[in-house]
Parts: structure tokens; sequence; C-alpha cells
């Protein structure tokens, strides 16, 4: 009876379920003619990652020109658009002048999971 109390050795810590990841989206390029924005870029090889894509989307970060930088402040990021998943994304919007301006693209699967480009900078 007293070799039941302590068990048969040592155990391991306990393993996490298995996380579904996201592929990021690559290759983020913003294109600027007259006021209007064109963001393109690769969509990610979900079929590889086992993954199913619904949809990308965009986020924004807008900061006045002339407000000062400050270098390791947050950005806030806002979702501006919601892109389905194709052959060629592509993302388009009309610029303010006198905004500095900063995208990123996310894409997400049916269950949530998303992972982001890397940001485009630019000024307008």
């Amino acid at each position: 009876v007293l070799l039941l109390m302590f068990g048969c050795g040592k155990k391991g810590p306990p393993v996490p379920p298995r996380a579904e990841t996201t592929p990021p989206v690559k290759d983020l390029k913003a294109e600027v003619t007259g006021d209007r924005l064109r963001l393109s870029w690769e969509a990610p090889d979900t079929e590889a990652a086992g993954v199913r894509l619904e949809a990308f989307t965009v986020y924004r970060a807008r900061i006045r020109a002339g407000q000062g930088d400050c270098e390791g402040c947050p950005l806030l990021f806002v979702r501006v658009g919601t892109v389905p998943p194709g052959n060629a994304p592509v993302y388009v919007e009309r610029l303010e002048p006198g905004y500095r301006y900063v995208y990123k693209v996310a894409a997400r699967t049916r269950v949530g999971w998303q992972s982001e480009s890397d940001p485009v900078f630019l000024n307008y």
C-alpha cells in the first residue's frame, strides 16, 4: 500500500496543446499615386501550415506631421479594412496630406489566430 502512494517516478512539466499558427504576410509594399495609396502583399502559404485563411485585416497608424517623433512610443493602430483571401491581395485608400502613415496587414484564420506583417512607413 505504501508503494502506491509515492507513484512510479518523476513527471515532466505540463505540455500545452499544439497551437495553430498562421504564416505571416510577406513583402508588404506601399505605392502612392496622387492621393491614393495602394498596399499589396504576398499571401502566405497556408496549405503548408495546415490552416484555412479567412481574411486579411489592414491596420493603420496616422501621426500628424510636425508633432515630433517620440522614439519608442507605441503607435495606435486602428483597423481600416478587410480583404478576402485571393491570388493578389490589394488594399486601396485615399491619403490626407500632412500625416505620417504606418500600415501593417494581418492574415487571420477562421478560428481567430492571426500573424502580422512587418510595418510599412510613409510620409504624405
